[in-house]
């Protein structure tokens, strides 16, 4: 199993962590993958911390850092931890519920996105296929399982004057 995994629920991101215990070395992995998910346009994020059962100060501080990069682009930015765990109490003794929305499943955090009423957004996919077209990437695979929520062959958008569509038809 991949210890960090990205995957895709409409227009929400989620930035799932398979790890026990997160420190200063993850920290710098989950920063470096928030900034490259905002350079993708992704402004709906979970970041999924269920498996974790111990967070340290650096990773929370990441966290923070995050979410302020998240907000500057009109993003938001939710976490999920496991209920009755080691690490939900670090979160609630470390004052970091002030800062972030906390939920105790994915589905609770992709509800309260779905509540906001906005129009699902494709650009991460329309980047991906930008990046791979421009690029001549010849790996598809290891895009298809991002882009499941979408049909094969779905016509999503227009990119550099070009139709763009999901990977799995080129598959």
């Amino acid at each position: 199993m991949e210890d960090f995994k990205k995957q895709v629920s409409g227009d929400v991101l989620i930035e799932k962590v398979n790890l026990q215990r997160v420190s200063h070395k993850e920290a710098n992995i989950m920063k470096s993958r928030i900034f490259e998910d905002n350079l993708l346009n992704n402004r709906k994020i979970i970041i999924d911390l269920s498996k974790c059962d111990f967070i340290d100060s650096s990773f929370l501080g990441a966290l923070v850092d995050s979410l302020k990069l998240i907000i500057k682009t009109g993003g938001e930015i939710k976490i999920v931890i496991a209920p009755s765990s080691f690490a939900e109490r670090i979160i609630n003794n470390s004052g970091i519920l002030t800062v972030f929305e906390i939920y105790t499943s994915v589905k609770d955090a992709l509800k309260c996105f779905r509540q906001n009423g906005k129009e699902p957004q494709i650009e991460f996919t329309n980047h991906i296929y930008y990046l791979c077209e421009k690029y001549d990437y010849k790996n598809w695979s290891q895009f298809s399982t991002l882009l499941t929520p979408y049909t094969p062959n779905q016509r999503v958008g227009v990119v550099d004057g070009r139709d763009a569509y999901t990977l799995q038809h080129i598959l």
